[in-house]
């Protein structure tokens, strides 16, 4: 495995950041996990300094299968198990229990993830649909918070399309703090409506789609985003050109629609999108890096922002 992709799993086909082990069929919750590689707990043990003395209301947390510390973490830090995450997932699904389609762990563990399938599909229009889940993510160095989103796969081209329009409250994110139960059960109440809020979703594609949008108006989109629309020379301008091609040509795309618009910048920003890999990074492949920044980086922000500005052009 990858140096910083420590443990993970899929199944179906090569994802498009090429990492982890296939396996035959979704998952349940005890396969998945040992699947990912994450049938292990971490523990709070009190930090010592040099001399051995203990560090007053700081501990390490430690993983419990090889010893290997994670981070160090102050005193009202409370973990959440990856086992817990996993029946987290499960309750929110309810009546049958998660399918899972991929999990799995950064670094030595610092950071685990899992991706659980919601029944049904959802059409964009003939030969594009998008497959529903649910994505939670945790640390365990004390480094962020726990973060539970909905989000789509687009069929047609594999692009992870994270549903984050503000208002629509489809990310929580939890503190590891004593209350932490109690602020889970907030977002399990909460994400008992992701039905009605895919349903929702579903009539925003219908728009999205139906909004025309010519090369003109794409431009203008871009320009929205954030993108320079009016670059007549280097590296910008290169951007742009390649995302006009996508928006016409692109991987399930036609150009005439807010949606193309959209999923011209998800395929560019999960495929094309340069991706900076240093010496002194995490990340020791381009693979990795990306992988991180489309779900939890710079590359999950930008296709939330593209997301709310084709709704709102939609609207």
């Amino acid at each position: 495995m990858p140096a910083n992709v420590e443990t993970m799993f899929y199944e179906g086909e090569v994802p498009w950041h090429g990492l982890g082990t296939k396996v035959e069929g979704l998952q349940t919750a005890e396969d998945a996990i040992v699947a990912a590689g994450l049938n292990w707990e971490a523990k709070k043990v009190a930090l010592k300094d040099a001399d051995d003395n203990e560090v007053p209301n700081y501990f390490s947390i430690r993983r419990e299968d090889n010893k290997k510390s994670l981070g160090v973490v102050g005193n009202n830090y409370t973990i959440l198990q990856n086992k817990d995450s996993f029946s987290f997932l499960d309750a929110v699904v309810q009546e049958k229990g998660a399918i899972y389609s991929t999990a799995g762990s950064l670094g030595q563990g610092e950071r685990v993830w899992m991706l659980a399938k919601i029944d049904g599909i959802m059409e964009a229009r003939k030969n594009d649909s998008l497959l529903k889940y649910l994505l939670l993510s945790n640390t365990h160095d004390g480094s962020g918070k726990v973060i539970i989103a909905t989000t789509c796969l687009r069929v047609v081209c594999q692009n992870t399309l994270i549903l984050a329009i503000k208002e629509a409250g489809s990310i929580f994110k939890i503190k590891h703090t004593k209350n932490m139960g109690s602020k889970v059960a907030d977002a399990r109440e909460a994400l008992g409506i992701v039905n009605t809020y895919y349903k929702n979703f579903e009539e925003n594609l219908k728009k999205l789609t139906s909004h025309k949008m010519n090369t003109d108006g794409f431009r203008d989109y871009l320009g929205k985003v954030g993108f320079d629309a009016d670059a007549d020379k280097g590296r910008a301008k290169g951007q742009i050109d390649e995302l006009v091609k996508l928006f016409n040509e692109g991987k399930g795309n036609i150009g005439e629609s807010v949606w193309d618009a959209y999923n011209s910048i998800s395929e560019w920003t999960d495929w094309h999108r340069s991706t900076r890999v240093t010496k002194a990074g995490s990340f020791q492949t381009e693979s990795e890096a990306r992988l991180n920044s489309q779900w939890f980086g710079s590359g999950a922000m930008l296709k939330q922002k593209a997301l709310e500005v084709a709704v709102g052009l939609a609207a």
